[in-house]
């Protein structure tokens, strides 16, 4: 596949996904995990079926003898996951319309989590039941059919390269809505941790350019200037090139007056200021250096500290008591209508 093809295979899967969404009423942080769900299930077929002939191979010439063993474990020796029927992209592509997608979707997750223990508890299963809407009761199957295009028999890099084009679209979409970076922390640990890579590309990567730590600050840098990201303990989307990342070093104190300076009417401003670009405006790190900004005194920033970490984890709290909500809505609403749940 050329760059070319590729490129236009990208935008294609993207602009399919992005119209079927307006027909689900869901925002894209609440779109984005379903898409890369499916993603995963595509790529997770994609590799499988490279390994698939010699797995059977393997199994049927011990059945039957003293060392049978059974096939989930031959196929996580050779492929490192075991694939059954009913959880492969295609089985699901080909359902008929009266089967519940969304239900043989959670399912499809469950099996591939039941025999990989790396995966244990790690993919999202419910998120399926909310693609939905009154409107449009298949959006969840024509989402399917847009991700089958992916073709399975491609250099699995490619996928890489499409889920991380993903990654980066949903990222921008957030940033602009909500001022945050979209931070798929599951999707995140099993695609890049358990199917994507090697060890050593994994390790290779992070000896080679390092990992934002906790009070690093991550700024938006090409088109979008200025969306300012405060790492925590999430997981979060990095891609050298489009963010600048500030290192809090030796100096973490200073990382929150910091990341709410550049959050300011005032730090916005002084960063767009110090663009370059015409088409596209663009961050360098020398003009970054340039800004400056008024260090308080030593007392003034810890008193500052220490309200702005409690609120922000009073924040933490409510997002995760919210998202909790949000699950328990999302399992327990399709079973109130589809009457498989009764309230007394």
């Amino acid at each position: 596949m050329t760059n070319k093809q590729l490129k236009n295979l990208k935008d294609r899967l993207w602009q399919g996904a992005d119209q079927l969404r307006a027909n689900s009423g869901l925002k894209s942080t609440e779109y984005a995990t379903p898409i890369l769900g499916l993603i995963f299930l595509r790529f997770a077929q994609s590799k499988y079926n490279q390994y698939e002939n010699v797995i059977n191979a393997e199994y049927d010439k011990i059945k039957g003898s003293h060392a049978e063993r059974p096939i989930h474990e031959i196929a996580i020796e050779k492929c490192g996951y075991y694939l059954p029927d009913e959880a492969k992209f295609d089985y699901l592509l080909n359902l008929p319309e009266s089967e519940n997608l969304a239900e043989k979707t959670k399912a499809a997750m469950e099996e591939i989590e039941k025999y990989t223990a790396e995966l244990a508890d790690t993919l999202l299963k419910d998120v399926y039941y909310s693609v939905n809407s009154e409107d449009d009761p298949f959006v969840l199957a024509k989402l399917f059919k847009v991700f089958k295009d992916i073709p399975t028999d491609v250099n699995l890099d490619i996928f890489g390269e499409i889920y991380e084009y993903f990654l980066g679209e949903f990222a921008l979409a957030e940033g602009q809505g909500g001022g945050e970076f979209f931070t798929p922390s599951t999707v995140v640990r099993y695609m890049v941790e358990v199917l994507a890579p090697t060890d050593g590309e994994i390790f290779e990567l992070k000896n080679n350019f390092g990992a934002p730590c906790m009070n690093d600050i991550l700024i938006t840098s090409v088109g979008s200037i200025g969306i300012s990201f405060f790492v925590d303990k999430r997981v979060f989307y990095f891609k050298d090139g489009n963010l600048t990342w500030l290192q809090s070093g030796s100096k973490p104190e200073l990382a929150l007056y910091i990341f709410f300076w550049l959050n300011s009417d005032i730090g916005k401003g002084s960063l767009l200021s110090s663009t370059i670009g015409t088409s596209q405006s663009a961050l360098t790190i020398e003009n970054l250096k340039r800004i400056k900004l008024i260090k308080p005194m030593d007392m003034v920033l810890s008193k500052f500290n220490d309200k702005v970490m409690t609120l922000i984890e009073n924040k933490r709290i409510l997002q995760q008591q919210s998202q909790n909500l949000a699950r328990q809505r999302d399992l327990l609403l399709p079973r109130l209508m589809s009457g498989k749940l009764k309230v007394n």
